[in-house]
């Protein structure tokens, strides 16, 4: 997330409206400010926490041992009739299309805020544990028998500070200025005078909130929260360039299926006239010259509703892409990449519980239920706090110079709670403890899934080649059926009846291939993922 976006600043706003006065200027310019104060916070932690984690991993991934390679040509895509239909269209590739959605989708920006909003809650928590700065000012006006409207104003600063062992410390300043009585010899006046005091104090539990763990708890899980975000966010990309690869080869499969389901219409239609041709001169009949051109006009509506679909798909496309309406959209026809898996499936499974970013994040999520525990028994404990406190007071004075913090004072003290009620308390341990069992249940399984899931991927990955293999094969097959359905057409042999069916099968044999290449690179970058070796770039390009 290198940059975040801003609305108009406040003060542009303010500039532009002459009714608003200065102070409402200033505030929308302190406001601004705090803003950006809040996106400079939160990247300084994020920033880092990104890069450590790239650095880390790119360091500690594993590869899995290869098998015997398997070769196999990627097939081709034939260019689609609809190529003119779509000329001035935004045409993307597949790398055009990831960087498109990366930059402008929805669901990719709200994951992004996702991740600034969880840098923004670990900034919170460092800060609770920083010197917290306080201060007001108050002022009065009052009224005595000897003197009226007489003023009154005091001030007061301090600053607290939490301990890294449970601790906290303060430190108040107060001073004032206001109207005292004097009674000298039965007899009173009114002056007004200085006073001021300084006072230390620093408490420290003993049992219940003591350590260093039980004090830094809430910094220690927003910390280990925001890697676990980072990690869900990386995930999230790689799962968001898989599902854009997913719709960008579903828009080249339709365009393939519409170009083979043009050139079935222009057979059939050659079909029909060569039927109505050989009919003219009493070599077919004339159901013969219907059956082709039933097909032909079957072919043809068919055709209309796949270009219709094709259109439909495109434009939700360009919705999720984030471009705008009337944005015209094609995609280029561009073959998948056809990539052999030759790695070892004992070695893959263990390189998955090493690399696999959520299964990382589930252990360490046990180890904050561990934790979470025993906050949890701590809040069993007595409560027993030490207090210690120091206070300076100077004697009132008409001048504000003429003060004294002469007048010092100590005190010391310990607080006990017993614990007698300690029903809340005691739910609360016991729901940590079975949030914990549940954990340790939910980890084993999601182990056991993962690993069932890798496994599942290599079959089917030999699945889809295999098949790919038959399709290829099979329209070798369909086309010379094609070429000898028609010969003995043309020699009166058979009927067309053959020669659409055996066009049908071309056709559905044609299609089916680019469907298992489809397939086959989606599952073969879903068993990146599932591996932990898939990496997204910035433009959001799969680096293998």
């Amino acid at each position: 997330m290198r940059s975040l976006p801003r609305l108009e600043s406040s003060l542009q706003r303010a500039s532009r409206s002459s009714r608003l006065g200065l102070p409402f200027l200033l505030a929308a310019c302190a406001s601004q400010n705090q803003l950006d104060l809040a996106d400079q916070d939160a990247w300084r932690v994020l920033a880092p926490a990104q890069s450590n984690f790239e650095a880390s991993r790119a360091s500690e991934v594993l590869r899995p041992s290869q098998d015997a390679p398997t070769d196999m040509a990627a097939g081709s895509i034939v260019p689609s009739p609809l190529a003119a239909a779509l000329d001035g269209a935004l045409k993307l590739d597949l790398p055009a299309a990831l960087a498109q959605a990366f930059e402008t989708n929805r669901e990719y920006l709200n994951e992004k805020e996702s991740l600034y909003l969880a840098a923004l809650s670990l900034v919170g928590s460092r800060h609770a544990l920083a010197p917290i700065w306080s201060s007001s000012v108050n002022a009065a006006l009052s009224s005595s028998s000897a003197d009226s409207n007489q003023p009154d104003w005091s001030a007061s600063a301090g600053i607290d500070q939490d301990l890294p062992w449970g601790g906290s410390v303060s430190v108040d300043a107060t001073g004032g200025y206001g109207a005292v009585e004097n009674s000298v010899f039965g007899s009173s006046s009114i002056e007004n005078q200085f006073d001021s005091s300084l006072s230390l104090q620093y408490t420290q539990p003993l049992l219940r909130g003591a350590g260093k763990s039980i004090a830094r708890e809430a910094l220690t899980q927003a910390e280990r929260t925001l890697v676990y975000e980072i990690r869900a966010f990386e995930q999230f990309r790689e799962d968001f360039a898989i599902s854009v690869a997913s719709r960008f080869y579903g828009l080249v499969q339709q365009k393939q299926a519409l170009g083979n389901q043009y050139r079935n219409l222009e057979g059939l239609e050659f079909g029909r006239k060569q039927a109505e041709a050989l009919y003219s001169v009493g070599r077919k009949s004339e159901l013969d010259v219907l059956r082709a051109r039933r097909s032909e006009l079957s072919s043809r509506n068919d055709l209309i509703e796949a270009e219709q679909a094709l259109q439909l798909d495109l434009d939700q496309f360009r919705i999720f892409l984030g471009l705008e309406e009337g944005q015209a959209l094609d995609v280029m026809d561009q073959s998948p990449p056809f990539v052999p898996v030759s790695w070892n499936v004992a070695s893959a499974v263990d390189v998955a519980l090493k690399n696999r970013l959520d299964w990382r994040s589930r252990q360490e999520q046990l180890e904050d239920a561990d934790r979470a525990v025993v906050i949890a028994r701590d809040g069993m404990l007595p409560a027993l706090d030490l207090t210690l406190g120091y206070d300076l007071t100077a004697n009132g004075d008409p001048s504000l110079y003429g003060q004294s913090l002469d007048d010092d004072s100590w005190n010391a003290g310990l607080s006990l709670d017993i614990p007698i009620d300690r029903v809340v308390q005691r739910n609360a341990w016991r729901a940590a403890e079975i949030a914990r069992d549940r954990q340790r249940r939910t980890t084993e399984e999601f182990k056991q899934t993962l690993v069932l899931e890798v496994r599942s991927t290599f079959r089917e990955l030999d699945r889809r080649r295999e098949s790919l293999e038959i399709q290829r094969q099979l329209i070798e097959d369909q086309e010379r059926n094609v070429r000898v359905a028609q010969l003995q057409f043309e020699r009166g042999d058979l009927p067309n009846r053959d020669v659409v069916e055996a066009q049908q099968a071309l056709l559905e044999a044609q299609n089916s291939l680019v469907g298992e290449q489809v397939a086959y690179e989606l599952a073969r970058l879903g068993l990146l993922r599932d591996l932990g070796i898939l990496f997204i770039d910035a433009r959001g390009m799969f680096v293998e």
